[in-house]
């Protein structure tokens, strides 16, 4: 527990900090350029801002700031960018759970990035990944020959993030292990201040607190606050500034005081991050409301208009097609096919299709999606050909997207849930889609195109369903 004088001193050199961030926030062009220096530095506000307001029990300031000029349509796009390509602006990224926390495409991206281990786990652990197995080892290795700052800080990022996530101080295999730890952030701190860097500095004060709340960091504490500038931001380097501090220089440093201020309360808790849940399923749900105004406000063609009504249906579980009247559309083979490759796989949406068409069983079913169709027993194992395997990998490995989708067919034909490391390509093809389906020049064919791949894909991975015999 600090000292009555010190706990005082702190709240004062916070409000100060946090006025500095106000105004240099309000003097940014509103809307922010997404390639504006600053964009970062307001992502790194909107990662640390709602630890902050956990920690206090209320919506932090930093939080509002972040929201002030970092556009939810700037996240989006860096989302959209990572599921279309290699580059990935991973930062925005996270940013977007307080920016965008709804938002179709980033909940994609946050996914990906989440079951990418080949991500850092301090990254996955803050989008809600479950701890790695060797965690602890991580932190505890030696240190490389050449220490830098990346190296410090990617370790003393992945205390925070463990401990974000574990919703407490992290559990350590042994009590060692825990004094092990210590001594190394005691040494960290000590490596922060030969290197001058302040950050450092206040993210080892950070981790220590978040090992041993009870942790005498006041000397630490007060060579770090002594450092504020005039302007109230706390500069980069061990050095008090003489001039105003840039937000995109001071605000990692600035940031990391805030919270170690905050972390010298102990007994304070914060609820874990969780993992986006059924994220392709939200994009189904973002093409469906675009298809929805698509038909409302266009003189669509009638069998297009059945074809959108179908989409709607499985998408969203409500029998649009009661909203077409009696009026009767014949479709032509093709698109009889495509409408029950459409609802394969939900009972309802069959059963109000065959009533809405006046369906009658073929006396020959070439398909087991007309044969759901037709209400006919149709058998789903829930597995797949066991000689399929090398099929999956080679479309994963290549990123095959008509190859990949013509399996996912044959995996709902089955019931099957394919191998997990399949997920990525079908979270990267569900972007994709959902980029080309809500573009404004998007014709209604691409946007149908686009939902119907997205309902095929949260069919799969997202609702997989239930061994079944029939519509």
């Amino acid at each position: 527990m600090m000292e009555q004088g010190l706990e005082q001193v702190m709240r004062l050199l916070g409000h100060r900090a946090v006025e500095w961030m106000r105004q240099s926030v309000m003097a940014l062009p509103d809307p922010l350029p997404a390639d504006d220096p600053a964009t970062d530095a307001l992502a790194k506000a909107a990662i640390i801002g709602p630890i902050l307001g956990a920690l206090t029990g209320r919506p932090s300031p930093v939080e509002v700031l972040a929201r002030r000029r970092l556009c939810p349509d700037t996240v989006r796009c860096a989302a959209l960018d990572h599921l279309s390509g290699p580059g990935s602006r991973a930062r925005l990224i996270l940013a977007a759970r307080l920016v965008a926390p709804e938002d179709a495409a980033c909940r994609l991206a946050q996914a990906d990035l989440a079951h990418d281990e080949a991500r850092p786990a301090a990254l996955r652990l803050m989008l809600g990944a479950s701890p790695p197995p060797d965690a602890e080892t991580m932190l505890l290795a030696p240190l490389p020959p050449v220490i830098d700052r990346a190296s410090l800080s990617a370790r003393l990022r992945l205390l925070l993030a463990w401990w974000r996530q574990a919703g407490g101080p992290p559990r350590l295999s042994s009590p060692g292990r825990h004094g092990d730890l210590l001594r190394a952030l005691r040494d960290w701190a000590g490596l922060a201040r030969q290197m001058g860097d302040t950050q450092l500095l206040a993210e080892a004060v950070c981790g220590l607190l978040l090992v041993d709340p009870h942790h005498d960091v006041a000397d630490m504490l007060t060579r770090i606050m002594d450092l504020q500038g005039p302007d109230g931001a706390f500069p980069a380097r061990l050095r008090r500034p003489e001039t105003p501090t840039p937000l995109a220089e001071g605000i990692g440093p600035t940031l990391s005081t805030l919270l170690a201020f905050q972390l010298t309360r102990p007994g304070r808790r914060i609820a874990p991050a969780a993992l986006p849940e059924r994220a392709i399923t939200g994009a189904v749900l973002e093409l469906a409301a675009a298809m929805a105004q698509r038909i409302e406000t266009e003189d669509l063609d009638p069998r297009a208009r059945l074809l959108g009504q179908v989409l709607l249906m499985r998408a969203t579980g409500r029998n649009h097609l009661a909203d077409m009247g009696t009026d009767l559309v014949l479709p032509d083979r093709a698109l009889v096919g495509r409408l029950a490759s459409i609802v394969f796989g939900d009972p309802v949406a069959a059963l109000a299709l065959r009533r809405h068409l006046g369906w009658r069983q073929p006396a020959r079913l070439v398909t087991p999606e007309l044969a759901w169709l037709s209400g006919a027993p149709v058998r789903q194992t829930g597995r797949l050909p066991a000689d399929d395997g090398a099929i999956w990998m080679r479309a994963v490995r290549q990123g095959d997207g008509p190859a990949f989708m013509a399996l996912i067919a044959q995996a709902r034909r089955h019931g099957a849930l394919p191998d997990p490391c399949t997920h990525g390509l079908a979270r990267r093809l569900a972007g994709t889609a959902l980029a080309q389906g809500c573009r404004s020049d998007a014709s209604f064919t691409q946007l149908a195109a686009a939902l119907e791949r997205v309902i095929l894909l949260a069919t799969v991975f997202d609702q997989p369903p239930a061994p079944a015999m029939v519509a």
